[in-house]
């Protein structure tokens, strides 16, 4: 977006021009594009930069901007590709502006095709392949464009099969950490869309998350898996023998098994931990859903010969809950990742509709009488992850319709994680003894409410926060409401509205994080959530720039657009971010992973831009119906694309993709429109206002990016898709003449441009 707007700024800043200066512009801008895409990954591996130095080292806040520049650049390239095009248009933008939209869609399309052909240090040449394509049909300048768009594409198809660029993962996470162990080979890695999974061997590598402290056993050899780096799970290499099962009894995730057995189902494990578990606890049937395709053949025996005895479905849960032909006697949710990126709050910004209270009561659903369900989350200080998934339990037990949650929830605390179970039908006074007995040998701390506080004899914590929370669920909502009002961190159930359960910022956090010493907040500093709030200033400082920078110079002085212009491109441009990012969140619940939900909105939503801006020719005038019917629209999905979302997880993979295309497709045909009926009366008066229509656009798109992403964070989709609408409505009051000012931004008909 930063290069989009860089792009329009650029435009304006040449000044007036005729069709040839157009022409030739567009032609060296497309040979521009494909050499930036060629050199920006090569030139963005030559940078240092380390985010962790941030809060010290000057100089890392000067890389962290040169890289933001190096990659901006393609995009500046490409956007003044299509900015010349648009002013070679003249009076019929909406061809040009359509071809665009119809170019982009099949690019997000292709891209999900091309990663899953090729690694990413290869994929990434593509774009410069089809560039360089693109810039040996362009007019212009033939002489020199052509040959030399010729020279790039072979250069491109050169590189193409082995790859000039090659990633690598910060030295902070797993991957790199483990890899650096003696004697660590890595054994296996697979690409595909959902990210990069790397199978290690190291004999120091061990993965057993809250492993008893009481446990003098053997921890048998394992393959760690990462998924783009951070650890994902882990395969003991002598699955099923006696040697690699004496260890899974002492793991809190056992816990379920003590009282319950029979039909399993294991949740996005990540390896082959908690299958292994449930086999070695007598599981008689297992179901295990793996939504990352890579990770589960890894660990469903791409590594070794060992046969798994269970049943492997590469699909989104929440579809598994809605269709299983049999109710569970357990389902087990693992703990995701390792302790590290919990703690640190690295995916804050990470939509996850597995821990909501929709999936939770779904889990609730799909037990059989008597069921159990099991859900392990990883500890961290101050508590935050472990609170809200009790919170989210117990509001999911009461929206089932059980008022109290005394008898029906309990914890088993380690040294590390914290293992809800969580039965419905209440345990009985044997079960609770048996677990109590269970957990004292392995020196586990068994949690409930209605228990004194302080009760805990093995994993002592200087705060008392979960302490108090179970207190305050035996007490009821009115406690637990008190809780939440008091506790720094947001530690609310979350929903699929607000699909955001890593992120625990408040602003009653900011203090503590600002008040501390030597550093101790960092292991809670949720940087994702830090940097977007950063990226937000940062784009409004650079946006205001790019877009007001160029009125003080003096060729363009007297030529500054009118408000009504930077305020209409401007409304429609962060209209459009707004309701595409919120489409793409809550098109992640029904397709079941957010590379899918890009993929499938963008195409449909740019698809139908396309033949939106297409048709907008056909119309007259200023375009105020077609704006109010964006708005109409966006406001119609806020209210129900997420209850149709969540209404369609039992139906087959190809109707979901099929109604995620059906619905986004008209709203984007409606999209396209705006735009062009603007751009098209604007380059009717004055062929130099295309750029000032075309910067603001970009700029408001930089800005909106970042603040879409906290909104829907912090007020959740729909109010996103409500703020989409509501720009558009503020465009459509823009258009409409005013008692004080010089009539519309726009006139009520096309036309050619002046020559």
């Amino acid at each position: 977006m930063l290069g989009l707007a860089a792009g329009g700024t650029l435009g304006v800043v040449r000044g007036p021009r005729g069709e040839g200066a157009a022409a030739d512009w567009l032609a060296g801008a497309a040979a521009a594009t494909t050499l930036t895409l060629l050199a920006a990954p090569l030139l963005t591996q030559q940078i240092a930069l380390d985010p962790a130095q941030l809060p010290w080292d000057r100089s890392q806040w000067v890389r962290l901007a040169l890289l933001d520049v190096l990659l901006a650049v393609p995009f500046a390239a490409g956007s003044l590709v299509v900015l010349s095009g648009l002013e070679l248009a003249g009076g019929r933008p909406g061809s040009v502006y359509g071809a665009s939209f119809l170019g982009s869609a099949s690019g997000a399309v292709a891209a999900l095709l091309v990663l899953f052909l090729l690694p990413p240090h290869r994929a990434i040449a593509v774009p410069a392949v089809i560039a360089a394509a693109g810039a040996l049909v362009v007019p212009g300048s033939r002489r020199i464009v052509r040959p030399g768009a010729a020279i790039l594409l072979a250069a491109t198809l050169l590189f193409l099969p082995s790859g000039l660029w090659r990633p690598w993962p910060s030295p902070y996470k797993a991957l790199p950490q483990v890899q650096a162990f003696p004697d660590a080979r890595t054994v296996a890695e697979r690409y595909g869309p959902t990210g990069v999974v790397t199978a290690v061997t190291a004999p120091a590598f061990r993965f057993a998350p809250g492993l008893s402290l009481a446990y003098t056993g053997r921890v048998p050899r394992q393959t760690g898996l990462f998924l783009d780096g951070e650890v994902s799970g882990a395969i003991p290499s002598t699955s099923g023998s006696p040697g690699a099962t004496a260890i899974l009894d002492w793991l809190p995730s056992a816990a379920p098994y003590v009282i319950r057995n029979g039909r399993v189902l294991v949740i996005g494990p990540g390896g082959r931990l908690e299958v292994d578990n449930a086999l070695a606890h007598g599981a008689a049937y297992l179901t295990v859903v793996e939504p990352i395709r890579d990770l589960a053949a890894l660990a469903a025996g791409g590594i070794d010969s060992t046969v798994v005895r269970a049943t492997w479905l590469t699909t989104q849960p929440r579809t598994v809950l809605a269709v299983a032909p049999l109710a569970f006697d357990v389902i087990t949710i693992g703990p995701s990742g390792g302790l590290g990126g919990d703690a640190a709050g690295l995916h804050a910004l990470d939509a996850d509709f597995l821990h909501t209270v929709e999936a939770y009561g779904a889990c609730l659903d799909a037990l059989a009488p008597g069921g159990v369900l099991s859900i392990t989350r990883w500890l961290s200080v101050p508590p935050r992850g472990s609170i809200r998934t009790l919170l989210t339990a117990v509001e999911a037990l009461r929206r089932r319709g059980w008022s109290t949650a005394r008898g029906r929830i309990l914890g088993i605390r380690s040294w590390g994680t914290l293992t809800l179970l969580v039965k419905p039908d209440g345990f009985d006074d044997d079960e609770l003894a048996t677990l109590a007995l269970w957990s004292s040998e392995r020196l586990f701390d068994l949690e409930r409410p209605g228990l004194r506080l302080g009760i805990a004899r093995f994993h002592q914590s200087s705060d008392s926060a979960l302490d108090n929370v179970w207190n305050a669920v035996d007490r009821g909502p009115g406690a637990v409401d008190a809780f939440l009002a008091t506790y720094p961190f947001d530690v609310h159930p979350v929903t699929d509205a607000r699909p955001y359960p890593q992120h625990y910022l408040s602003a009653r956090a900011i203090p503590v994080l600002l008040g501390s010493e030597g550093g101790d907040w960092l292991p809670f500093a949720e940087w994702g959530y830090v940097t977007a709030l950063a990226t937000l200033a940062m784009s409004v400082v650079v946006g205001s720039m790019l877009l007001l920078g160029p009125a003080a110079l003096p060729h363009t002085v007297r030529r500054a657009p009118p408000l009504r212009t930077i305020t209409y491109f401007g409304a429609i441009g962060i209209g459009f971010m707004l309701a595409e990012i919120a489409a793409i969140q809550v098109v992640g619940l029904l397709l079941g992973h957010p590379v899918y939900a890009v993929s499938a909105v963008l195409g449909a939503l740019l698809v139908g831009s396309g033949f939106g801006s297409m048709f907008s020719d056909r119309l007259q005038g200023p375009g105020v119906a077609s704006v109010l019917a964006v708005a109409a629209g966006a406001a119609c999905m806020a209210v129900f694309l997420l209850p149709t979302a969540q209404s369609l997880q039992p139906a087959p993979t190809f109707l979901r993709w099929a109604v995620a295309a059906a619905v986004v497709l008209p709203l984007g045909f409606l999209m396209g429109q705006p735009f062009p009926l603007g751009l098209r009366a604007l380059a009717a008066r004055d062929r130099s206002r295309v750029a000032w229509a075309w910067a603001a656009n970009g700029v408001a798109s930089v800005v909106a990016a970042p603040l879409a992403s906290l909104v829907a964070i912090d007020w959740g989709t729909p109010v996103l898709l409500g703020g989409g609408a509501g720009a558009y409505v503020v465009a459509a009051l823009v258009l409409l003449p005013w008692p004080w000012g010089t009539g519309p931004i726009v006139s009520s008909a096309g036309g050619s441009p002046p020559k």
